[in-house]
């Protein structure tokens, strides 16, 4: 009986490869010229994506999600964009692409304090594949009390 089930495991056809990541990139609108676009672009330049630049509409960006239906998923957004909130209202989108529940796109958020932070941060992740990481220096220092006056 496994022999049989080897077999027809065998004779199965061979499966495409999977298709290449379908990349967007999703820019909160009011970064638009700034160095946050600038960190946008480079993602969608290095990963051959699209770049949406969105009002902050949910309904919006949903309707944007179901129409293309990315792999893979950047939103470029101001800090104070970010909250709990917000993977609450994007994961059930992301688990929509088909008629299976689960999340079929990977997704992650892009900020920094500045424009220049984010960039500086995506500069960093493109440079990771190649080892080119900027060295990182800690320092600390340890100071005993034993009495307090």
């Amino acid at each position: 009986m496994l022999a049989l089930a080897a077999l027809a495991v065998l004779a199965l056809p061979a499966q495409d490869p999977a298709p290449p990541c379908r990349y967007l990139v999703v820019l909160e609108k009011g970064l638009a010229q700034t160095a946050y676009e600038q960190a946008a672009r480079a993602l969608g330049r290095y990963h051959e994506g699209e770049l949406f630049k969105w009002d902050g509409s949910w309904h919006t960006l949903e309707h944007v999600l179901m129409a293309a239906k990315p792999r893979c998923l950047a939103l470029v957004l101001a800090p104070g964009s970010i909250d709990a909130n917000l993977p609450r209202r994007l994961v059930p989108v992301l688990a929509r692409f088909d008629e299976d529940p689960f999340v079929d796109c990977a997704f992650g958020l892009i900020t920094g304090r500045t424009g220049e932070d984010a960039l500086r941060f995506v500069e960093n992740i493109l440079r990771a594949p190649q080892g080119e990481l900027p060295a990182i220096k800690f320092e600390a220092t340890s100071v005993a009390v034993d009495d307090c006056v």
